[in-house]
């Protein structure tokens, strides 16, 4: 008798997940992302498919969800991006294991759908966009508006999942979201070869009316001094508001600030040391976007200019100098 009390007493919160109306039929979204560039140095140009990602996600069960992601063209390449399965033990805490983005960071996160300009800041395309595989809870309390979650994950990149290892990488993050103000703190340990680097995050988001403000920094630390630590930072600001122009229904003005001291992404070469794979920079962007939205439908028109800032003694590659943007993203 105990035992089938104290059974029922450990079902009980998924039994009110269960009573909830879920549907099971597969949702399927996608972005489109196409897009012209013009270097203003040297006026070189050119066309890019910058994203075709499509993603399915459902549910199997009421307290049991999946999620699959891959981009069909990222710059004419295929990728696979994510694959995991999630299960609900209550409204407040579930655990997720499989192949997703380590909680830690919040540019970082955001989708090519949910992005605000047409290149990524630096924290989000060099410094901290990291995916293991792996597993990681997830916990709402109800006293608070909370979200805390930690996971660990597999030794090295997302590519290799045959080997062992007695190393494991580890990440974290707390976000505080009420009334359009958002507080995020987050911590990850990484090693990938021979190295383990550490990382610390700090942001703050702000909305309010037509405006959204944003600021993150990110510090990076390789152990045993392997590589010089590396600063990223990130700060923008946007202006929404409704128009009638045509099919567009909205427009939005914006401005960021972003850069980052000497960075290595933590992987050694053929003779075991660090190199440093992305150099000192600092940028300046502003555009406008105007967009046509309704319901899940979502189409931009997005034009950004980007000046960038070198060390004087610096030559920067192609692709990484001063430049217009233009773009179209579709969104379902």
């Amino acid at each position: 008798m105990r035992i089938k009390t104290l059974f029922t007493l450990l079902l009980f919160p998924l039994s009110l997940l269960a009573e909830e109306k879920f549907s099971y039929i597969p949702q399927i979204h996608g972005t489109f992302r196409g897009r012209y560039e013009l270097e203003t140095e040297n006026m070189e140009n050119r066309f890019q498919i910058r994203n075709a990602r499509l993603s399915v996600n459902g549910f199997v069960a009421p307290i049991i969800d999946y999620y699959i992601q891959f981009d069909a063209c990222d710059r004419g390449k295929m990728k696979f991006l994510d694959a995991w399965g999630r299960l609900s033990f209550t409204k407040e805490f579930n655990v997720q294991v499989g192949q997703f983005r380590k909680p830690c960071g919040l540019d970082a996160f955001r989708s090519p759908a949910n992005q605000y300009f047409a290149n990524r800041s630096f924290i989000a395309k060099q410094v901290g966009n990291i995916r293991g595989v792996g597993g990681k809870i997830t916990y709402k309390p109800r006293f608070a508006p909370l979200t805390i979650e930690a996971g660990v994950f597999n030794k090295g990149t997302t590519d290799n999942q045959e080997a062992y290892a007695k190393s494991m990488s580890y990440a974290a993050r707390i976000i505080f979201a009420k009334n359009g103000f958002t507080a995020l703190g987050g911590w990850q340990t990484i090693v990938y070869d021979i190295v383990r680097v550490g990382l610390v995050d700090a942001a703050l988001q702000y909305e309010y009316d037509r405006w959204h403000l944003e600021a993150e920094y990110m510090y990076k630390h390789y152990r045993h001094e392997e590589s010089p630590d590396c600063h990223a930072y990130n700060a923008f600001v946007e202006y929404k508001m409704p128009v009638k122009m045509g099919v567009f229904n909205q427009t939005s003005f914006l401005a960021r600030f972003d850069g980052m001291t000497d960075h290595s992404d933590g992987i050694s070469g053929d003779d075991l040391e660090l190199d440093i794979t992305d150099v000192a920079r600092n940028r300046i962007t502003v555009g406008g976007t105007l967009s046509y939205v309704y319901k899940k439908v979502h189409a931009d028109i997005r034009l950004n200019y980007e000046k960038y800032l070198y060390h004087s003694d610096y030559t920067p590659t192609q692709g990484n100098r001063d430049k217009i943007v233009a773009e179209l993203v579709v969104r379902f």
